[in-house]
């Protein structure tokens, strides 16, 4: 379906029960006039953000559209009913009602749906598993567990297409964390309706997904889930199948409206072409048009995508090229690609940190602040994973974090997966600084064994996924911190480098996790310390030294512009040894007197504000 759509559907809906034969299901043409009427710029970027998908899709691929991970989507139910009472029944719907319907969506949207027995040998292998996954919030806006379901009571009736704004402003949870779902008595034999996502680079307008408040699906409650009081053709959960979809961009097969030819387009390539709006009822699920003003196109009618107007027993499947701009709507709506940082669905424990953050691992503790390990062969005596270690740098700090690689990993064979060893960090905060970086720091010589070496990879992932990202390799000719190359490694002062990475991509996130994993090729030992998350610019760099010492020390601060430099000493036991700053300075170098100390470690804390850097002085 190739031509240009010249009319875009803003609440697209399932309607009428007694339809024409032209298919007046839907109320959304005359919302759209008077979207276009009080809101012209959301009516623009809309429209445009449809045309664009397709162009945006070829050009810039990101995580979700590009890969064929499962996305986690964070819903809440918000049921509006007028049950005074408050007694669960009738348009206040039961729980089990609501989970129904989200057991419908994980099923029609990862192809797990029983009646995909259904679907035509010639869509098989166009039929998509779109790796949707849909959860009941179970945190809420303010981070308090919750059901994932709201109840909400109101004296009027019935809701039109009109009422978006009444419904919004009645219950709503942030659209830019959760799918809001409003189930309601819909007037006018309307089964539901849905915002579209927008963010188009319209020329004079800001990217926007429209109105935030209505940002979401609004279904009737017979028609929503499998059991309950529900219309005997749409008791299968499809409708709310159907108006998630156009949430995530899709278009009916026809087009956005009736044009009485087959010349429109849903911008899939694998859906056939058609023309009007038409149903196919059950039993029989023919796809043929018939009667006055039918439109029959060539090849037949895919009457069994979700998208059309069939029967829930008729529909089936989405197609693939439906899934990759429902993944691609993901990436490129700001609103729906701000949903990779929901925490709706995560099952945390402990606390979010915020950044600036520091692991510097002188607690003498790997799991402290929620940190984790995963070692798959742990009762190995040769993988041992990630364990503090006291044998570092001599201005690292007095612990590190180490890995012994001596068992060999093969990336190419399944069964030595368990020779990758990972460290992985807590929720972090990302919306507390500008501009966040990743700073470690590490040591590792360079033996080549066969022409290998061991590796590191960095990854990230975004609120309640598992869908890790790589955004650094340490390996070969890169993966040296030394030039000595000796077996049985351990790093003296000079034998560190730091790493920087930039998280700015992620810098809305209010909850990502950061995993360090090392692959062995049995070669050397990997040595890892002060982790920090702070912002990229300006950083605070700290140089001390001579290290040992017996007398005097000098400590090299680089930033830019002034700053207050603020000196600690502690000693093993963690007792305060010395508290001094430096006020209003340039880049400094500051010297301290160590010759009224006994001989032995001390720790040296150098802050900026929310930078801190941890260095371990020797005192001779």
């Amino acid at each position: 379906m190739k031509s240009i759509v010249l009319f875009l559907t803003f609440f697209s809906c399932i309607c009428f029960n007694s339809w024409s034969q032209t298919g007046g299901r839907c109320g959304s043409e005359e919302y759209m006039q008077h979207l276009k009427a009080t809101k012209p710029e959301a009516f623009k970027q809309i429209n445009a953000f449809k045309k664009e998908l397709g162009q945006l899709q070829r050009n810039s691929l990101r995580t979700s559209a590009s890969t064929d991970t499962v996305i986690h989507i964070p819903v809440v139910i918000h049921v509006v009913h007028d049950v005074l009472s408050g007694t669960i029944g009738g348009k206040n719907i039961s729980d089990a009602q609501i989970q129904s319907q989200i057991t419908v969506l994980n099923n029609d949207y990862q192809r797990l749906n029983a009646d995909q027995v259904n679907t035509p040998v010639g869509y098989l292998p166009i039929a998509a598993n779109v790796k949707l996954q849909f959860c009941l919030a179970n945190r809420d806006p303010f981070g308090n567990y919750t059901s994932g379901i709201t109840r909400t009571y109101n004296n009027k009736a019935s809701y039109g297409v009109y009422d978006a704004s009444l419904l919004s402003s009645l219950t709503y949870w942030p659209s830019d964390q959760y799918l809001n779902i409003w189930v309601c008595d819909i007037s006018g034999n309307v089964l539901g309706y849905a915002q579209q996502p927008g963010s188009s680079s319209i020329t004079g307008l800001d990217p926007n997904d429209g109105v935030a408040e209505t940002d979401g699906v609004v279904i009737d409650y017979t028609a929503f889930g499998t059991i309950g009081n529900l219309q005997s053709k749409y008791n299968l959960g499809r409708t709310t199948t159907h108006e998630v979809g156009h949430w995530f961009g899709l278009s009916h097969p026809w087009g956005d409206y009736n044009s009485g030819d087959c010349s429109l387009t849903d911008y899939c390539a694998d859906t056939p072409p058609c023309g009007n709006a038409f149903t196919s009822a059950v039993p029989l699920c023919s796809n043929i048009p018939t009667g006055s003003g039918s439109v029959v196109c060539t090849p037949s009618r895919m009457i069994q995508n979700y998208m059309d107007y069939s029967d829930d027993g008729c529909m089936n499947l989405f197609t693939q090229d439906q899934k990759s701009r429902m993944r691609s709507t993901m990436e490129f709506s700001a609103r729906r690609y701000a949903l990779f940082s929901s925490l709706g669905c995560c099952n945390i424990t402990g606390t979010i940190l915020a950044a600036p953050y520091a692991k510097s691992f002188e607690d003498s503790d790997i799991s402290s602040d929620g940190w984790s390990s995963i070692n798959p062969n742990s009762s190995s005596t040769y993988t041992k994973g990630f364990e503090l270690n006291n044998y570092s740098a001599f201005d690292k700090g007095g612990y590190c974090t180490s890995v012994t690689n001596d068992s060999v990993y093969v990336e190419s064979i399944p069964n030595t997966h368990k020779y990758s060893v990972s460290y992985i960090s807590p929720y972090l905060n990302l919306k507390t600084v500008l501009s966040p970086t990743l700073f470690f720091d590490w040591a590792y010589s360079p033996k080549v064994k066969n022409g290998q070496t061991d590796s590191i990879g960095v990854y990230v992932t975004q609120g309640c996924s598992n869908n890790w990202v790589l955004i650094k390799r340490l390996y070969g000719n890169d993966f040296t911190s030394t030039n000595q190359q000796r077996s049985l490694f351990k790093p003296t002062a000079d034998e560190w480098q730091t790493t920087e990475i930039d998280l700015s991509t992620y810098s809305n996130n209010a909850g990502m996790r950061i995993k360090f994993v090392s692959f062995s090729k049995g070669i050397n030992t990997f040595y890892l310390d002060n982790i920090n998350i702070t912002a990229s610019s300006p950083t605070l760099f700290v140089n001390v030294y001579p290290n040992p010492a017996s007398d005097i020390i000098k400590i090299t601060s680089v930033f830019e512009g002034k700053r207050n430099i603020d000196y600690v000493l502690y000693n093993l036991l963690g007792q305060l040894i010395l508290k001094t700053q430096d006020q209003n300075v340039y880049s400094y170098t500051r010297e301290m007197d160590l010759s009224g100390l006994a001989s032995g470690i001390y720790i040296l804390q150098v802050s900026e504000g929310n930078q801190k850097l941890v260095r371990k002085i020797v005192k001779q």
